[in-house]
């Protein structure tokens, strides 16, 4: 199913947690709170891996501008150089 999809009894929106995950029945709000925390665990690792693959990616770029800067001018190279840079900015 796509788009958003909110709950026959209170209207919020639904979330997707996927085909695997097991629900839990309302009448056990222990079950409910051990998959609050699960899911708000896999978001803080989700974010954090994220996070890290930004960081890594503005390292590649800047060492190769670093590296296309070394080796003095070159029409291509320089044209290369400005993508690297507009990609930087993007990412930063």
């Amino acid at each position: 199913m796509r788009g958003n999809v909110k709950c026959q009894q209170c209207s919020k929106l639904m979330y997707f947690l996927g085909p695997t995950i097991q629900i839990p029945p309302k009448s056990k709000p222990k079950e409910w709170a051990k998959l609050y925390d699960a899911l708000i665990e896999f978001r803080q690792e989700f974010a954090k891996k994220h996070e890290i693959g930004k960081v890594k990616l503005r390292h590649e770029l800047e060492k190769a501008i670093s590296e296309l800067e070394q080796r003095g001018y070159n029409k291509e190279r320089e044209k290369l150089i400005k993508e690297y840079e507009e990609r930087l900015c993007r990412h930063t």
